[in-house]
């Protein structure tokens, strides 16, 4: 199965490259897909169901998404002006990388754009929408971070041009027939049946403790969400990297493990024979 449509942003630990995972160990038929962690949404976007209910802990990404459904072709022309903007900046500044300082000079401009961007943390809606567009694509690493006052805090990660993104024939539909929620990821889930498949894709244990702060999910709501999976309400998937404490609580359910290299390298990590980290999916159905 190909992917109906792609994600609109980076996403550190998205699942666009994992997709073949889901689409092969997926119940064959489902009511409605729902997905509590959405990130970056490559699971729901490539999947397109007939009915969805996404939500997530972050209100900046239920916000871009509630904009994208209310605004559609309009908010995208506004997101690529942005693009268009920026890549300007390092068409008409940015011409060698010959050396560390001097790369650093000609991407000041383009620096400036993104640390304005960042600095805008009052700003609601749309212009919320549109900041979340520009930090997600030009912050180093597609980490998500804040400080102790809840300001995003990733640096600028020097790239050579801001994507332009496009409104591809059939996703008003798709947004059309999907409900989105912010919060807990129990939330998310409160009308799912036993008819429904509910895909996982939870922060991970170790790895990214550092690198995506504000929403402190820790061992004692991985159980929680391992007791979910285990009663069984719903057709429950779940994609999480491997290590002592994940292995214990899904062991008698996983179907696959596999290598996986991440762009952003991050600490503590079991990796294979190839220096690749190990993830594996488990299903409940």
């Amino acid at each position: 199965m190909e992917k109906k449509f792609k994600p609109f942003f980076k996403w550190s630990g998205g699942k666009s490259k994992e997709f073949d995972k889901v689409v092969k160990w997926a119940p064959k038929e489902y009511n409605a897909y729902y997905e509590p962690f959405l990130g970056g949404g490559a699971i729901w976007l490539g999947l397109a169901p007939k009915k969805s209910i996404v939500g997530d802990y972050y209100d900046e990404v239920t916000n871009f998404f509630q904009i994208l459904k209310s605004e559609g072709q309009t908010f995208i022309d506004e997101c690529n002006k942005l693009s268009e903007k920026y890549n300007k900046l390092i068409k008409d500044n940015v011409t060698t990388t010959n050396s560390k300082s001097q790369a650093k000079a000609e991407f000041k401009l383009a620096g400036e754009f993104y640390y304005d961007w960042r600095s805008k943390h009052d700003v609601t809606g749309k212009e919320k929408a549109k900041r979340f567009f520009v930090l997600r694509c030009l912050c180093y690493g597609g980490m998500l971070r804040f400080n102790s006052k809840g300001q995003f805090n990733v640096p600028y990660g020097y790239y050579k041009s801001l994507k332009t993104l496009d409104y591809p024939s059939g996703i008003d539909k798709t947004l059309s027939n999907t409900a989105i929620i912010t919060g807990d990821w129990k939330e998310t889930l409160q009308t799912a049946g036993a008819d429904d498949f509910v895909f996982f894709d939870p922060p991970y244990t170790r790895e990214f403790k550092e690198y995506s702060s504000g929403n402190n999910f820790g061992n004692k709501e991985q159980e929680r969400l391992c007791e979910y999976f285990l009663e069984k309400k719903s057709k429950c998937m779940i994609i999480i990297n491997k290590d002592d404490f994940t292995y214990n609580l899904y062991k008698d359910f996983i179907k696959e493990e596999y290598g996986f290299n991440y762009s952003t390298k991050y600490r503590d990590r079991i990796t294979n024979d190839d220096n690749k980290d190990i993830h594996f999916v488990a299903i409940n159905y």
